[in-house]
C-alpha cells in the first residue's frame, strides 16, 4: 500500500510536473537565501536558479516524453482490449439478427404461421443460447405469439407501440424498416432483457415485429465483460436517452471509476454504446514513475549544487572582505550612537547634579537662614527627584532595547487606572489655570492588560500634556470602538511640536526646545519609552502637532476581556504603631546606614546594624529582632545567602532592602524567603507600609507573622489555623470565634501536637 501510494503521488507530480517544479524552484531560493543575504552582489544566485531552471525544464520534458509514451501504449493495449469485446458484442448480436430474420422472411413470403406453427419454428431458432429469453412475434406491435410460452405469457397482449418505455424504440424501427436494439427493461414476465425489434412490411405495409428478448445477464456473460475485470481495467458502458440525452449506465465494473478514462464507441441497430476504460492503478507504471521523479529531482539538485558549489567557493574571498567591511561598519555606527547616547545622558545627569551641589554649597554658606535653607532643600530635592527619574527612565529603555522588559498581564479595571490618572493631574491643571477633562465611552471596563506599564504610558502623555501647556485646555477620551479595541486620544492647547520635528518625536533625549526655552524640565526619554511600551503591549501610538495649536496623541490597544470577579482585591495596608520595634539592618555603606537609621529612629524604632551577611546571620542567633531590613550586594555573604541561613532556624520577617529595583528583583527576593521588597532610594512612606505589613500580627497561638490581621480585625494564621477577633485577642480566656476554644485551650492543644 505504501507503494502504491507513493505511485499515486508520483503519478501527480508527473502530470503537473511543471507547477511542482515551480515549488522546487521557490525551495532552492529559499535554500539560497542566506548567501542572497551576504552577498552583495544578487546575480550569483540569479545563475545558479537560472541552472536549476533549465535542468528542471529538460528533465521535466524527458519525463513527460516518457509518460506520454507510456500512456500512449497502455491506451492501445485498453482500445485492443475493448475492441475485441465490441467484437464479441457484434458477433452476437449477428447471430440474434438471424434468428429474428427467419421469422420475418417465413412471414413476408407470405406463410401465414398460427401458433403450433410459430412454436416449432421457434424452438429450432431458440437453440441453447442462454442469453435467448424469448421469441415473440407482434403483429401491429402487439405481442401474440411468444416462445417459450409457458414463462412469458404475460407479455400477450402488450402493445410495444403505446407501452411507455418501449413504445420509442418500437416506433424508430417501424419508422427507420431498420433492426433496434433497445434496453435493458424490467421484464412483464420477470427479470431484466433487452429487446431486439425487427419490423415485418408486407407489400410495402407494416404488418408488425419480429422480437428476440435477450436475457440481460447471460448477455453480459457472453460477451465476457469479467474478462475487462481481469485485466485489471475499471469500465463503464453507458448510451444517451433520445429525448432527454441523459447518460444512462447499461453496465459498469465498479461506481468509483478515475475520471481520466478511454472512450470507445459501439454502433449497434438504431443505437450507439459508449465504453469507457481505464487501468484500475491509472495510465501510467507508477515504479517507473517514480523511478523517474527521483532521479530527476537528484540531478536537478546534484547539478544545481555543483553550480552552487562553484559559485560560492569563486566568491568567498569576496564575501568575507565584505562581511569584515558590514561589521566595520556597524561597529563605527554602534560607536557613535554609544558616544551621541552618553553626550546626551551625561548633560542631562549633571544639570540636576549641578543644582544639586550648588544649593547644597548655598546652604553652607547661609546656615541659620531658615527660609533660604528651606528654598534650598526644596531645591535639592527637587533636583534629586528629577535625577532618580532621569536614571529610571535610562534603565528602562535599556531594559526594554535589550528584550528583557517583560508584560504583568492581569485583571484591571480600566476606570480605576483613570481615576488614578486623575487624581493626579486634576490638582495640578488646576494650579496652573488649566481646564481638564476626562470622558470614558467604555462597555467592558474589565480586561487583561499590564496595569502598571498602561499607567506608566498615560501617566508619561498626559505629564507632557501638562508641563507644556501654559493656558487652554486638555482633554482625555477613552472610548471601546469594537470589543476589546480600545483608543485613548489626549488632546492639548500647548506650545505644539513643528511638522519638521514630528518625525523625531519618539528619539532618545529627543527635544525640540530646551528647557532653557520652554522653562520646563525633562529628560527627553518619555516619549521614547512610551512608544516601546505601546509596542511591547502590541498597541499603535500616532502624534499630530501644529507649533502654538496643541498636539494630539492617539492609542490604540486591544485587551481581553476580564470579568469583575478575577480582579485582585488590592488591600490597603493598615498603619499602625511601630514605637519600640526592634530592627536589625544589613548595610555595608556606611553612609546608606547612617540615612536608613537616622529616618527609622525618628518613627521609634530600634535599630541595629551589622554590614555583611555573616554578622546578620549571627545577630539573628543571639538577639531578638522583630524585622530584617537587608540590602542585597554585601560582602563575605549577600543578602539572599543570609536569607537562606537564617531561613534555616528562624521564620522572622526579612525585607530585601536594596538598589536592585525591578520586578524580577523583587519576585527573586519573594521566592528566596524575604517578605517584602523596598527599592533605593528608600521611601519613607514605602518602608513604614511595608514594616507596617510585615509587623502587623504575630499570632498569639504558633508565634508565626501573618499579614493584615491583629486586633480589630478576623483573620485565620495560615500556620496554626487559629481565627482570632478582637474580643478573643484581648481575654486569652474566652471562648468564641469558629475555634469554639479559647486561646489558651486552642495554645496548649497546639503545642500538645507539636510536641
Amino acid at each position: 500500500m505504501f507503494y502504491l501510494w507513493i505511485g499515486k503521488l508520483c503519478n501527480r507530480i508527473i502530470v503537473k510536473s511543471l507547477t511542482q517544479k515551480m515549488c522546487d524552484i521557490c525551495f532552492v531560493t529559499h535554500l539560497f537565501s542566506f548567501y542572497n543575504e551576504t552577498m552583495e552582489n544578487k546575480y550569483l544566485v540569479c545563475r545558479i536558479l537560472i541552472g536549476f531552471v533549465l535542468i528542471s525544464v529538460i528533465t521535466n520534458v524527458v519525463c513527460l516524453f516518457i509518460r506520454n509514451s507510456v500512456i500512449q501504449q497502455e491506451k492501445l493495449k485498453a482500445e485492443y482490449t475493448v475492441n475485441s469485446t465490441i467484437d464479441r458484442v457484434e458477433i452476437k448480436l449477428e447471430s440474434y439478427i438471424q434468428k429474428v430474420d427467419f421469422l420475418k422472411k417465413t412471414i413476408e413470403s407470405g406463410i401465414e404461421l398460427d401458433d403450433a406453427y410459430f412454436q416449432s419454428i421457434a424452438s429450432r431458432l431458440y437453440g441453447d443460447d442462454p442469453a435467448v429469453k424469448t421469441i415473440e412475434l407482434a403483429p401491429n406491435g402487439i405481442i401474440q405469439n411468444v416462445y417459450p410460452f409457458k414463462e412469458n405469457q404475460k407479455a400477450i397482449g402488450m402493445d410495444m407501440l403505446a407501452e411507455h418505455e418501449r413504445k420509442e424504440a418500437a416506433t424508430l424501427a417501424k419508422d427507420t424498416k431498420t433492426y433496434t436494439l433497445e434496453g435493458p427493461y424490467d421484464l412483464k414476465q420477470g427479470g431484466k432483457g433487452a429487446l431486439l425489434y425487427d419490423p415485418i412490411y408486407v407489400n410495402e405495409e407494416f404488418w408488425g415485429f419480429s422480437i428476440l428478448v435477450i436475457d440481460w445477464d447471460a448477455f453480459l456473460d457472453e460477451i465476457h465483460l469479467s474478462d475487462l475485470k481481469k485485466a485489471s481495467y475499471d469500465f463503464v458502458i453507458w448510451k444517451k436517452d433520445r429525448s432527454t440525452k441523459e447518460k444512462i449506465v447499461i453496465a459498469q465494473s465498479s461506481k468509483n471509476i478515475d475520471s481520466n478514462t478511454l472512450l470507445i464507441k459501439c454502433k449497434l441497430p438504431n443505437n450507439k454504446w459508449n465504453f469507457e476504460i481505464v487501468p484500475k492503478q491509472g495510465w501510467i507504471n507508477t515504479y517507473v514513475i517514480r523511478s523517474l521523479v527521483i532521479a530527476s529531482v537528484l540531478i536537478d539538485f546534484l547539478v544545481t549544487a555543483a553550480i552552487a558549489q562553484f559559485e560560492i567557493r569563486h566568491r568567498k574571498d569576496l564575501e568575507y572582505a565584505s562581511q569584515i567591511e558590514w561589521q566595520a561598519k556597524k561597529a563605527q555606527e554602534a560607536s557613535a550612537a554609544k558616544s551621541r547616547f552618553l553626550f546626551s545622558m551625561s548633560h542631562d545627569i549633571r544639570t540636576p547634579m549641578n543644582a544639586i551641589m550648588g544649593y547644597t554649597e548655598l546652604m553652607e554658606k547661609n546656615v541659620g537662614n531658615i527660609e533660604k535653607e528651606k528654598d534650598y532643600l526644596s531645591k535639592i530635592h527637587s533636583s534629586s527627584k528629577f535625577l532618580l527619574d532621569l536614571i529610571n527612565s535610562i534603565l528602562e529603555m535599556a531594559r526594554i532595547e535589550s528584550g528583557k522588559e517583560t508584560l504583568n498581564i492581569k485583571a484591571c479595571n480600566i476606570f480605576d487606572v483613570l481615576d488614578s490618572l486623575n487624581s493626579v493631574f486634576e490638582k495640578q491643571a488646576e494650579q496652573k489655570g488649566l481646564t481638564y477633562q476626562c470622558t470614558t465611552k467604555i462597555e467592558h471596563p474589565y480586561v487583561y492588560c499590564d496595569q502598571i506599564k498602561f499607567e506608566e504610558i498615560l501617566l508619561n502623555v498626559v505629564g507632557n500634556s501638562v508641563k507644556y501647556t501654559k493656558n487652554g485646555n486638555i482633554s482625555i477620551h477613552v472610548e471601546e470602538v469594537e470589543s476589546g479595541q480600545f483608543q485613548c486620544i489626549i488632546q492639548d492647547t500647548g506650545i505644539g511640536m513643528s511638522e519638521a520635528y514630528l518625525p523625531h518625536a519618539f528619539e532618545d533625549f529627543s527635544r525640540e526646545k530646551s528647557g532653557t526655552q520652554t522653562s520646563v524640565k525633562g529628560t527627553g526619554l518619555g516619549l521614547s519609552i512610551v512608544k516601546s511600551l505601546v509596542e511591547l503591549m502590541h498597541g499603535t501610538i500616532e502624534i499630530s502637532s501644529q507649533v502654538n495649536q496643541g498636539t494630539t496623541t492617539r492609542m490604540k490597544f486591544h485587551f481581553e476581556i476580564a470579568k469583575e470577579s478575577e480582579l485582585e482585591k488590592n488591600q490597603e495596608t493598615n498603619i499602625i504603631d511601630l514605637k519600640g520595634k526592634h530592627i536589625l539592618l544589613a548595610e555595608d555603606n556606611d553612609l546608606n546606614a547612617e540615612i536608613a537609621m537616622t529616618l527609622l529612629s525618628d518613627y521609634g524604632l530600634i535599630v541595629d546594624h551589622v554590614s555583611d551577611g555573616i554578622a546578620c546571620v549571627k545577630q539573628v542567633k543571639e538577639k531578638e529582632y522583630d524585622v530584617v531590613l537587608m540590602d542585597i550586594q554585601m560582602p563575605n555573604m549577600d543578602g539572599y545567602q543570609a536569607t537562606q541561613k537564617i531561613r534555616e532556624f528562624s521564620d522572622i520577617p526579612i525585607v530585601a532592602m536594596t538598589a536592585n529595583a525591578f520586578e524580577e528583583d523583587k519576585q527573586k527576593a519573594l521566592s528566596i524567603g524575604m517578605n517584602g521588597h523596598i527599592a533605593k532610594p528608600i521611601d519613607m512612606d514605602k518602608v513604614i507600609s511595608t514594616l507596617s505589613r510585615v509587623l502587623t500580627f504575630k499570632c498569639p497561638v504558633c508565634g508565626k507573622y501573618t499579614f493584615q490581621s491583629g486586633p480589630g480585625s478576623y483573620e485565620i494564621c495560615p500556620v496554626c489555623g487559629w481565627e482570632d477577633d478582637k474580643a478573643q485577642y484581648k481575654d486569652p480566656n474566652l471562648k468564641g470565634g469558629a475555634n469554639k476554644l479559647s486561646l489558651k485551650e486552642y495554645k496548649e492543644q497546639y503545642e500538645k501536637n507539636h510536641e
